[in-house]
C-alpha cells in the first residue's frame, strides 16, 4: 500500500486510523490485524469441485484426486510469519512530488508457466491444486472458515525460477515432467510472452511458454513432488470449452491460465502453434 506519514489510503483518498503501538509491535497483534483485514473483504464462494469438471467436460488424466487431497488436509489456520526463502515482506521508500512515501511489497522469485496442448485429445492441459492463500482469503468476517474445496484453483503447469544454473526454459521442461508427467524435448518449448505478476505488491515476472504433448511422451503420472507437499491433479480441457472456461468467473483460475488459453485459442484459429 502507498502511504504518507499520515497513513493516507491512496485508493480512496481517506485517512486510515493508525494502529495502536501494540498492534504494530506485537507479532500476535500483527497476525490479528491481518486476519481482521482479510475478514473485511466481501468474497464470493468459488466453484472448483466436480461441478466444474462436468460443466466443461474436463477429462481427468492423472495426479491425486481432489477428494483424496481434501481428506488429508488438516488443521488449517493462519499463523504469524516466521521468515521464508520464498517471500520477504519489505517496504520501498521514495519521494514523489516532494512528498516522502512508502510502498509495502513482497520480494519473491520469478516464475514460469507453460501452455500445453495435447494433440491427440485436442485439449489444453490444466492442473488443479490447493492454494492456501486462496482458502485463507475467504475466511468470513465472523471468523468462519470456508470449506477446504474453496482453496483449489485451476492453473497452467508452472513453477518458480529457483533452480540455480537452469534457464527458465529448462525449468519449464522440469515442471512439465514433474507436474503433468510428459517428457518434452527442450527444443520444442517456445516462449510466448511474459507479464508482471501482482504488480501492486509483488512485481515479479512470469514467463509463459508453449509446448505440445501426446501420450507417446508420457513418462509418469505427474502430480508434483509429494516430498515438497505438492498434490497436483491433471486435466485435459477440450478446446471447444476453453473460452467458456476462461470467462466463467465462478471458476477460480490463475492469470497465466487466462492469458495462456486465450493465446492458444487465437493461435489455433490462425492455424499456427
Amino acid at each position: 500500500l502507498a502511504k504518507e506519514e499520515g497513513l493516507t489510503d491512496s485508493r480512496k483518498g481517506s485517512q486510515v486510523p493508525p494502529p495502536s503501538p501494540v498492534m504494530w509491535t506485537s507479532r500476535v497483534g500483527r497476525v490479528a490485524r491481518l486476519n481482521a483485514c482479510l475478514a473485511k473483504v466481501t468474497r464470493r464462494r468459488c466453484t472448483c469441485s466436480a461441478s466444474a469438471e462436468e460443466a466443461y467436460d474436463l477429462h481427468r488424466l492423472s495426479g491425486p484426486r481432489l477428494t483424496d487431497t481434501v481428506g488429508q488436509l488438516k488443521d488449517l489456520r493462519i499463523q504469524e510469519f516466521k521468515g521464508s526463502r520464498y517471500v520477504v515482506p519489505s517496504t520501498v521508500a521514495f519521494n514523489l512530488n516532494g512528498n516522502g512515501r512508502t510502498w509495502d511489497m513482497i520480494q519473491s522469485m520469478g516464475s514460469v508457466a507453460i501452455v500445453l496442448y495435447h494433440t491427440e485429445l485436442d485439449a489444453a492441459i490444466v492442473v488443479r491444486q490447493f492454494r492456501p492463500p486462496v482458502w485463507a482469503s475467504q475466511i468470513g468476517e465472523d471468523g468462519r472458515k470456508p470449506e477446504v474445496e474453496a482453496g483449489f484453483t485451476y492453473e497452467l503447469c508452472a513453477g518458480l525460477i529457483d533452480k540455480e544454473g537452469l534457464s527458465p526454459k529448462e525449468i519449464a521442461r522440469e515442471e512439465i515432467l514433474e507436474e503433468v508427467g510428459y517428457d518434452v524435448e527442450l527444443e520444442s518449448i517456445t516462449e510466448i510472452t511474459s507479464y508482471v505478476h501482482a504488480c501492486a505488491h509483488l512485481g515479479t515476472e512470469e514467463q509463459i511458454f508453449y509446448a505440445e504433448v501426446d501420450e507417446s511422451m508420457r513418462a509418469s503420472s505427474g502430480g508434483g513432488l509429494s516430498d515438497d507437499g505438492e498434490a497436483i491433479e491433471v486435466f485435459a480441457l477440450p478446446m471447444g470449452q476453453a473460452l467458456s472456461f476462461v470467462l466463467e468467473s465462478e471458476v477460480p483460475k490463475s492469470a497465466a491460465l487466462i492469458i495462456g488459453l486465450q493465446w492458444l485459442l487465437d493461435a489455433k484459429r490462425a492455424g499456427g502453434k
